[in-house]
């Protein structure tokens, strides 16, 4: 009577097991190919949240880092993020800090205000009306960081909130 039942349910593990698997191989795959894409700056387009127009990657001044940011308001990394660059805002004085959200651009511009952000020539803040954010740079947890260097090519991906001399040893690489 236990034989019957044994290997029907041994052919189910194997089967999960090897689903299991395949479906590991292929999402390290994708994340390698997609990782490509990001070898240097992607093309996008978003939406500056003071003049409600179009900035894309050809705003971007050649020659100079650039920090993108991927952040939620509410977010208390994301906050400590923003605080510790507002703090040390020389430090990234030769570089350019693009901040991206998927949050109303009220409330973004609110946010911005709270920590000092407007003004800053170096400075991008955007709103993703059409959430293509993770589209183009992958999947991202808020906070997200991506450092580009001088020439374009991702010096490095930070996911999570980063050490700030981390964050700058690669702008300054």
């Amino acid at each position: 009577m236990k034989a019957p039942i044994k290997y029907p349910l041994i052919f189910l593990l194997l089967l999960g097991a090897i689903y299991m698997l395949s479906k590991i191989y292929f999402h390290i795959q994708y994340e390698k190919d997609f990782n490509k894409k990001l070898v240097t700056i992607p093309e996008f387009e978003f939406m500056d949240i003071y003049s409600k127009k179009a900035i894309t990657d050809k705003n971007l001044k050649e020659g100079t880092p650039v920090l993108f940011i991927y952040l939620n308001t509410e977010c208390h990394f994301c906050i400590d993020e923003t605080q510790i660059i507002r703090e040390n805002i020389k430090e990234f004085r030769n570089c350019q800090i693009v901040i991206v959200s998927i949050e109303e651009p009220d409330i973004l511009v609110k946010y911005a205000e709270n920590y000092n952000l407007k003004g800053l020539d170096n400075l991008f803040f955007l709103y993703d009306k059409d959430l293509k954010f993770e589209e183009i740079f992958g999947e991202s947890p808020f906070p997200s960081s991506f450092v580009y260097g001088k020439k374009g090519k991702l010096s490095k991906i930070f996911k999570g909130k980063p050490r700030m001399d981390d964050l700058l040893k690669q702008i300054n690489k």
